[in-house]
């Protein structure tokens, strides 16, 4: 292709871009008085806008990567989720990123909401392609990303990056993408506020942000923020009973874990175990403390690390709310010593005013009916 169809090209997926987000764009003011030219040249200059800087445009940290092989070979084969063309036609055009390619299957008859078989939709289809611009398009078009995905099994998604499992939607997934957050932020963008709980493993956008991304980009506070803003639950628990604020703590990420209690996060709920975020931090102090006898280095570097700080941050704040460090390691000692964990820290979590806290905490309640008796006040 030559520069100049390239060039025509480009403006023509652009101004595609520009009239989806203009509503009811073939009426607006905005295209009946803008004479045509005009509208050229600001398209052209928006191209090139984008061109100079990236899909990731001020400092984001997006990349387009490189499609694995078998996901590759699931997305080359929309038939076999659609029994129509027109949406064949579409998932194709997702798959090759072409803007003008998408907007003429729309026009066809292919709709963005379509919902094929397993769950699979077109903008799954253009999350798993790694096109972002097309993902925005289809969004600001009134695709859905709550729809639970479940693929039959030999159909095989990319671990490395998207680590699919079972009743993911695209929300989900992009809360848990190993190597970019632009998507989760794009999502939070133009979604409208409400809780997503996934149907199998019971947590929600927040656990999914927690999730271990070794070898990726780490979890952001600008990102958390924007997930604080939307809506959610902090205290929402997961089916092992671990709130956001537990997962932040396990994966060492004291910092969001404060921003978490500043934001109203609770420090008393239980997960299964009947450990509150205090006894992680307790497991996550004996740890720190094990290894530091056995390379004294690791002592060295941490006493100067900004970690380190964080995790003095977070000590205070859990103290200030009645949870202290001390405490949660003599509950942890004297279980080791009972040799039952979890019957020992349930005795000592019926003794306490808040041992009905949260989701786990109305289920014992449930269970236990009036078996227990009332506590005096703490």
């Amino acid at each position: 292709m030559n520069r100049t169809k390239a060039n025509k090209k480009g403006s023509l997926c652009l101004l595609f871009e520009v009239r989806a987000m203009v509503p009811d764009h073939p009426d607006c003011w905005f295209f009946r008085v803008l004479p045509g030219g005009w509208l050229k040249h600001v398209a052209l200059a928006m191209l090139l806008l984008l061109q100079t800087t990236g899909p990731g445009m001020g400092g984001d940290d997006f990349k387009e990567y490189p499609v694995e092989e078998a996901t590759r070979a699931f997305l080359e084969h929309p038939e076999v989720f659609y029994d129509s063309a027109q949406q064949q036609a579409l998932c194709l055009a997702i798959l090759k990123g072409d803007l003008a390619a998408v907007e003429q299957a729309c026009a066809e008859g292919a709709s963005v909401t379509a919902e094929g078989r397993h769950g699979v939709t077109p903008l799954f289809w253009s999350y798993l392609s790694g096109r972002l611009r097309v993902f925005e398009f289809l969004l600001l078009r009134g695709a859905n990303p709550d729809v639970p995905v479940v693929l039959p099994r030999g159909l095989r998604i990319d671990d490395h990056v998207f680590r699919f499992r079972a009743g993911d939607s695209v929300f989900y997934m992009s809360a848990k993408n190993r190597l970019s957050e632009k998507w989760l932020r794009t999502l939070l963008q133009h979604a409208k506020p409400r809780q997503w709980v996934h149907p199998d493993g019971g947590g929600d956008l927040l656990h999914a942000f927690f999730e271990n991304r070794s070898g990726g980009v780490s979890q952001t506070a600008e990102t958390l923020d924007q997930l604080i803003r939307f809506g959610l639950d902090p205290d929402l628990q997961g089916s092992d009973g671990a709130t956001p604020l537990h997962a932040a703590i396990r994966g060492r990420h004291y910092s969001l874990a404060s921003r978490l209690l500043r934001a109203g996060a609770s420090a008393a709920c239980y997960d299964r175990d009947h450990q509150q975020v205090i006894h992680a931090v307790a497991a996550r102090y004996r740890n720190m403390q094990s290894s530091f006898r056995q390379f004294p280095d690791e002592q060295v570097r941490w006493e100067a690390s900004p970690e380190k700080r964080e995790w003095e941050e977070l000590i205070g704040l859990l103290r200030e709310r009645g949870f202290r460090l001390k405490d949660a390691l003599l509950d942890l000692e004297q279980a080791d010593d009972a040799g039952d964990v979890s019957g020992y820290l349930l005795n000592r979590r019926l003794q306490r005013q808040d041992r009905f806290c949260c989701g786990t905490g109305r289920q014992l309640q449930e269970q236990l009916g009036d078996t227990v008796e009332e506590l005096p006040p703490q």
